[in-house]
């Protein structure tokens, strides 16, 4: 029984409720809870499916970070936003904070949507305050499965 529902994620017609029960992040499915990606995934199969790699890493951001970042789920609106606002930034003089250029220009360059490279899932986020990019990878070996959150690299001055 989930205590509070935050979000629902949908594979076809299988749902994920993530949720918070008793101060832990949980993904139900199923009639089960799951705090762990690997018992998820054996749990629910259809996640690693390419045609729902937004999904998978949409549970696995929740379960390793909650909702501290967002999932990037459309890159070049993502890409396009970033842009416009660092753009209203560069030509404003308000002091409203966060600020995306208080945090340097990253280089959004390279960004593509969910993929699997060497046995992890890829993909990216944004910190839900302030915006900023990350690199995602997620190990895909159950033995070795943690996320790995890497700031995107700044953009060259030019």
């Amino acid at each position: 029984m989930i205590s509070s529902l935050i979000f629902t994620i949908t594979l076809g017609t299988s749902q994920l409720d993530c949720a918070l029960e008793r101060g832990s992040r949980v993904i139900e499915y199923d009639g089960r809870n799951y705090q762990k990606l690997t018992e998820l995934v054996t749990a629910c199969p259809e996640v690693r499916q390419s045609e729902h790699r937004v999904q998978f890493a949409q549970a696995a951001n929740f379960l390793f970070k909650g909702l501290t970042y967002e999932v990037i789920d459309d890159i070049k609106l993502f890409q396009k936003k970033y842009k416009e606002r660092l753009e209203k930034e560069a030509n404003s003089l308000s002091l409203d904070t966060p600020r995306l250029a208080d945090f340097g220009n990253f280089d959004l360059g390279g960004m593509h949507p969910p993929h699997i490279e060497n046995d992890h899932m890829v993909f990216y986020v944004q910190h839900s305050k302030t915006k900023i990019p990350y690199e995602v990878s997620v190990a895909l070996t159950p033995a070795k499965r943690k996320a790995t959150y890497r700031l995107l690299p700044f953009a060259s001055e030019g």
